[in-house]
């Protein structure tokens, strides 16, 4: 039952270097100081001082691999780093040599915060739309929560509804059933991507992360577009229900929800 859905890529940026660019006009040098910190103000990494002698300052690079354990790229880089254990916040722009700033200030969500805020987002809408279609809410239950978490950073390892350890919460007469999906990276090996195809990462109009947004796309995309995914979330069979999200450094993510009698 497992849905895969491919990145639709639209304009990418962070195509050249911080410190170089096409027919490039050497001009006095301008240092920008950039600072990475998380939502909290906790800071993340040492800040990296940018040195520009006409070039434009890239925001986005090959770094952010399309995978949620893939390595750095060794093309273009920009001051947007990858920083395991987080995902960047807000989106940054590319800064022309006349505009370059003194300073910049990258914020980054924790990845586990990510994944509680977009899971109760999605269980709010899950519900609502359940109830929308004639169908009785499913309550939570904490030690679903525990095993779904599991389920989510399982599918890491074994993208399948047979778990690492060869079984299943899916099997028949279990009295669980189960749905998987993957998000795919939002920063792809090119830089960032600004569309996307299924359930996939959501920036506001203000550049920052949308849990609600986010979770919607999963919610339209298991309840209204994929048939097989529907005819489970809306079964009349459960009692209960419980969503789990891993998400990686480069926003892309791995989705699991199981359902018990």
């Amino acid at each position: 039952m497992t849905t895969k859905w491919g990145i639709a890529v639209g304009l990418l940026l962070g195509l050249l270097s911080t410190t170089s660019g096409f027919a490039a006009t050497t001009q006095p040098a301008k240092q920008m100081t950039v600072h990475y910190q998380s939502t909290t103000g906790k800071t993340l990494k040492p800040a990296k001082q940018i040195t520009t002698t006409g070039a434009t300052v890239q925001a986005y690079g090959s770094q952010f691999s399309a995978s949620g354990t893939g390595t750095f790229g060794n093309g273009g880089t920009g001051y947007v780093k990858k920083i395991k254990g987080y995902v960047p916040f807000s989106l940054k722009k590319a800064y022309k040599y006349s505009q370059v700033p003194t300073k910049v200030t990258v914020t980054y969500v924790k990845e586990s915060v990510l994944n509680k805020k977009v899971a109760a987002s999605y269980l709010k809408q899950f519900n609502a739309y359940r109830k929308k279609q004639g169908v009785q809410p499913l309550k939570h239950r904490k030690s679903l929560l525990k095993k779904v978490n599991v389920r989510a950073h399982e599918l890491w390892i074994r993208d399948d509804h047979v778990r690492p350890n060869g079984k299943s919460y899916n099997a028949k007469m279990s009295g669980y059933a189960e749905t998987m999906a993957e998000l795919p990276a939002y920063y792809t090996p090119a830089g960032m991507m600004v569309g996307g195809l299924g359930a996939t990462l959501v920036y506001n109009a203000k550049g920052n992360i949308t849990y609600k947004g986010t979770a919607q796309t999963a919610v339209n995309e298991l309840m209204t577009v994929d048939k097989l995914h529907r005819n489970t979330e809306l079964n009349t069979w459960a009692h209960y229900s419980q969503v789990g999200f891993s998400f990686a450094s480069d926003g892309s993510a791995m989705m699991a929800q199981l359902f018990q009698i």
